[in-house]
């Protein structure tokens, strides 16, 4: 296929995704309006009633909406980071598994900044491909971490 062709075929995708995406804000505002007085829920059972609201984003909006930290939201960040650092007694398959892990021995006032910091974290150094163990100020806390050595240093050229 060409190039050309390619990038239709991803132009045409995006704008189903963001159809989808506005479709589903759609429902979910007449939802609020009419079953929740245009508030939102104040459960996570509630809230992840609504299309397009799962577990992650139902603790963050209790965690930061209503102030009320019942659980740790869990991405793909946060997943990949307590995987590499160990910090589950089992390894954790779904963002489910790594959420119940994690909230078992986190105490409970560290649960709505972890989400954050770990995502920042993922983001910026410990990236799924390429971790920038070398920069990681975790690094001899971290498994992954304590594997990475320092690159041998360039060649100098010879000033002629």
């Amino acid at each position: 296929r060409t190039k050309a062709v390619w990038g239709k075929d991803i132009n045409f995708m995006l704008n189903i995704h963001s159809w989808k995406k506005v479709k589903y804000i759609k429902e979910v505002c007449k939802v609020l309006k009419e079953d929740y007085d245009s508030d939102i829920p104040r459960t996570v059972e509630e809230l992840c009633n609504l299309k397009g609201v799962g577990p992650k984003m139902a603790y963050l909006c209790m965690c930061h909406a209503w102030n009320d930290c019942v659980g740790i939201g869990v991405d793909t960040h946060v997943h990949r980071i307590v995987a590499r650092l160990g910090w589950t007694q089992n390894e954790c398959k779904t963002p489910e598994h790594t959420r119940k892990g994690l909230e078992a021995w986190l105490p409970k006032d560290r649960w709505k900044e972890v989400n954050t910091l770990l995502v920042g974290f993922g983001k910026e150094i410990c990236l799924p491909i390429g971790p920038k163990c070398g920069e990681c100020l975790n690094r001899k806390l971290c498994p992954e971490g304590r594997k990475w050595t320092t690159p041998p240093p360039s060649p100098k050229k010879k000033k002629s």
